[in-house]
């Protein structure tokens, strides 16, 4: 017996051609068996040619599903793209019936442009966070499932390089004991293949990606601009741009000034402030870049929240609050979860007494009555919205978040809140880095008959001192910021890689209220690398370019919960705390035990504590500053590769092949106009290739020739090697 799981929603059947009146019979039979509720209150039948009337737009936000075979009806574009309502096939209402619980809408929507759903996707250690952040945002917006770990519903793998990739060998040893492709292993250019053709490709087919400009161009005006601040692999970044220009007849530029779009992931830089500035660009996100090829048309990124960059700094307070939802279903539900996320909050999906609020739209159901008995603060989605559109909390305790939107229709439509004004107010912008004359007009207006120059003078002094009284009340505010910083018994920023443990929202905040705060990618403000032992991910070794301050073993972080566990009060806990100059991997690992880390070094022979303290106190940005090196498209993982050369100073990576024409040299450094290959030693008629080209351009014939492993033995021994992995060298001056 299923009885109840529909029992709180409100269902809208369209009837069709392929959805007759025999499958709406079967629908309502079903239901009234395994409900005590009037089909009348929560079921809807509507044909799909709209004869009986259209519904309004405060009609339709009552609807919490649609059944429909099509999207070709009045009320689908309303629905889908402004309510965020779950348009579903049959199949999933049925689906769930057998099930005797609910099933994802996002595997059963009617709509065929989402081509990922139904899949549940994730990307291999392989793929750069930059490339994996954009990668996310395509399944998602194209109706995948796109999730960070492995999991046995995983139906795709995204991966460029299967080289010291553990995520690739889990899946490989799964499919091989399966007896099945159970999980396809796919490259990126999988995914924007796939959304640039408008249909899920075959995942063991080689894929070209769609060349030439759309006929539909409805960014045929276009010129885009991706902000640096993605760092998006080369590679991508080139199959980005064929999609772009093949589905919408956008363009994109590598000059900011030959930009009328400008994309980026935060609301400040020097790129974000000059495109601010110019009133012909355009400023969004990704997300709005994928969800215009997803509609085909042009829009405004003003009109949807999470259409526009957010600030780097998250919302004062936000990290303290635990939200969840109830009765808000499908997109509007992971609407909800981002905007909590993007603002510096956590999001549980089920409800514990330690979430601080949750969000309802109607005033029914189990997570209602225990936020009821818990004391868990009860808001509706304008909260949440309202405090991201002015990026500062609003009061929880105000009347209008109080009531819920199925229960009332004086609760503003999900969807619909825009970004404050005065947050966006590019001209206050310019205001703020204009001359004394703009303070002048700011301070007041002289009156008739005076002068003006002694009132302009009078207005720049007042304003000047008013400034300095500000800036000294905000130093004030810093120093206290400060202080209250300090009396945390950690300063901690650190990042976790290979660890086992699974730290949950309530764990960091935990950690937090002691002083360490746990980051996912690596941040200048890193200073901790948290892992069982030295490894060459991605992560590990792009922090070492931040000069961390400590490389520990995760056994820390473990104790520091456990200790908090028996002394929560801060005060008590930082006198008992954990002495973390005890947990240095030094201590950790063995060299006789793994000789896979002991290859990694130079000179093992100084011990394992001496190696890791070279590499705390050597490791910088600038390994690789003023180098430039050409990196043979057949290296798997190519544009990882790129991307963790450039975090230790290198000056650029050029991707090439056996059609490159002109390779490029050094431009300062120890290797001064020397050019740099890497490939792999199998790659003779490259570097034949790459000799030849050299010697005819240049006079000077100076090159290094190496692998990959050149590069993680340099970055792991802080200096630059000339005799392991070097595949071939030519060098006048060392």
């Amino acid at each position: 017996m299923v009885s109840g799981i529909f029992d709180d929603f409100k269902i809208l059947v369209i009837q069709s051609d392929s959805l007759g009146t025999d499958t709406v019979a079967r629908i309502r039979n079903q239901l009234s068996e395994e409900t005590k509720v009037d089909l009348g209150s929560f079921l809807e039948v509507k044909n799909a040619t709209g004869r009986e009337g259209r519904m309004n737009d405060q009609e339709l936000s009552k609807i919490t599903h649609i059944i429909s075979s099509t999207i070709s009806f009045p009320e689908y574009t309303t629905a889908s793209d402004k309510l965020m309502i779950p348009v579903v096939t049959p199949d999933w209402f049925f689906e769930s019936m057998s099930q005797g619980k609910l099933q994802s809408v996002r595997s059963y929507s009617a709509d065929p442009t989402l081509v990922f759903k139904g899949c549940m996707i994730t990307c291999s250690t392989s793929i750069c966070e930059d490339d994996r952040k954009l990668l996310a945002s395509a399944v998602k917006s194209f109706g995948g499932i796109f999730v960070r770990d492995i999991s046995r519903k995983l139906t795709h793998l995204i991966t460029e390089n299967e080289k010291d990739d553990d995520r690739y060998e889990i899946v490989k040893e799964f499919n091989r004991r399966s007896g099945s492709e159970t999980i396809n292993i796919v490259s990126p250019d999988w995914v924007l293949g796939s959304i640039g053709y408008g249909r899920r490709l075959d995942e063991a087919r080689e894929i070209t990606l769609p060349s030439g400009t759309s006929s539909a161009s409805f960014l045929g005006d276009k010129t885009l601009y991706l902000s640096s601040d993605y760092g998006v692999s080369n590679h991508v970044r080139e199959s980005l741009t064929s999609i772009v220009s093949a589905v919408s007849g956008g363009r994109f530029v590598t000059e900011l000034k030959d930009a009328n779009c400008y994309l980026g992931p935060f609301r400040e830089g020097d790129e974000f402030d000059e495109a601010s500035e110019s009133p012909d660009v355009t400023i969004g996100n990704l997300d709005w870049l994928f969800w215009m090829l997803l509609k085909r048309r042009w829009t405004s990124p003003l009109d949807k929240l999470l259409h526009y960059p957010i600030p780097k700094t998250p919302v004062e307070g936000m990290d303290e609050n635990i939200a969840s939802a109830t009765n808000y279903t499908g997109d509007a539900r992971l609407y909800l979860q981002r905007l909590v996320e993007a603002m510096g909050g956590s999001f549980t999906k089920t409800l514990r007494d330690t979430n601080t609020h949750l969000l309802v739209a109607k005033a029914v159901g189990k997570k209602y009555e225990a936020a009821k008995r818990w004391d868990v603060k009860c808001v509706n989605h304008l909260w949440l919205e309202d405090s991201y559109a002015h990026w500062k909390l609003q009061p929880d305790d105000d009347p209008k978040y109080c009531s819920y939107p199925r229960d009332s229709d004086s609760v503003k439509i999900i969807g619909t809140t825009t970004l404050d004004a005065n947050v966006l107010d590019r001209k206050e912008k310019a205001a703020v880095k204009g001359t004394a004359s703009a303070v002048t007009i700011i301070s007041g207006k002289a009156s008739p008959g005076t002068n003006n120059s002694a009132n302009s003078d009078a207005s720049i002094d007042s304003t000047i001192s008013r400034k300095r009284e500000s800036s000294a009340d905000t130093s004030e505010e810093q120093v206290r910021k400060q202080i209250k910083h300090s009396t945390k018994p950690y300063d901690i920023v650190a990042i976790m890689t290979g660890c086992d443990t699974d730290l949950t929202s309530a764990d960091r905040k935990n950690l937090h209220r002691v002083g360490i705060k746990i980051v996912d990618i690596p941040t200048k403000s890193l200073n901790c690398i948290i892992a069982p032992t030295i490894l060459r991910t991605e992560k590990f070794m792009k922090s070492l370019s931040m000069s961390p301050k400590y490389i520990i073993s995760p056994l820390f972080i473990s104790d520091v919960l456990g200790t908090l566990d028996t002394y929560p009060k801060v005060s008590e806990f930082d006198s008992v705390k954990p002495e973390i100059s005890k947990y240095g991997l030094g201590s950790n690992i063995s060299f006789d035990k793994d000789h896979k880390v002991r290859d990694l070094f130079l000179h093992p022979e100084l011990g394992e504590k001496r190696v890791i303290e070279n590499l705390i106190e050597r490791s910088n940005a600038r390994l690789f500053e003023g180098l430039v090196f050409n990196i043979s498209s057949k290296t798997p993982g190519e544009g990882l590769v790129s991307d963790i050369i450039k975090h230790f100073g290198a000056e650029d990576c050029q991707k090439v092949d056996m059609k490159t024409k002109k390779f490029r040299s050094s431009g300062s450094g120890l290797y001064d106009n020397v050019y740099i290959l890497l490939c792999s030693p199998e790659e003779k008629s490259l570097v034949g290739n790459f000799k030849k080209i050299i010697n005819r351009d240049q006079k000077t014939s100076d090159y290094l020739i190496v692998e990959w492993d050149w590069v993680v033995h340099c970055i792991y021994n802080t200096c630059l090697d000339e005799d392991r992995f070097v595949i071939e060298k030519n060098l006048s001056v060392k």
